[in-house]
């Protein structure tokens, strides 16, 4: 996760929640969703990422 926030592709915030919480780090998608989109749909093994679902396909 380091490498990709380090390359510009994630936004990280740390969160610190005190003594019993401890710290946590959250993490974003710092790119465009279609970009990530466009891209993904070239590469035919990640296919079914791209695919748009609807509620008719789970009933």
């Amino acid at each position: 996760m380091s490498k990709l926030q380090l390359k510009g592709f994630l936004n990280v915030r740390e969160e610190n929640k005190g003594r019993r919480g401890g710290k946590q780090h959250k993490y974003e998608i710092a790119v465009d969703s279609e970009i990530v989109s466009d891209a993904l749909k070239d590469i035919r093994r990640l296919e079914s990422l791209t695919q748009k679902t609807t509620l008719n396909q789970f009933s």
